[in-house]
């Protein structure tokens, strides 16, 4: 049996000092058929890069952004 997939929405915007830790804890949940969409709105910090990062190392990530 299939598992349904989870769509956790995240948006962000100069999240440089939480990012890290919002996508660990959702990334450790219990259910893991999940992906993560993140919508980055021109964020001027290291936002985008720490997603980058994140998004090699796990497949479930993808990320949008309006720069």
């Amino acid at each position: 049996m299939r598992k349904e997939v989870v769509s956790c929405l995240l948006c962000s915007y100069n999240a440089e000092s939480f990012i890290d830790a919002t996508i660990f804890s959702i990334l450790h949940q219990t259910y893991e058929s999940l992906e993560i969409l993140v919508w980055d709105d021109g964020s001027t910090d290291r936002t985008l890069q720490k997603l980058q990062q994140w998004k090699e190392k796990d497949k479930r990530i993808q990320i949008f952004f309006d720069h």
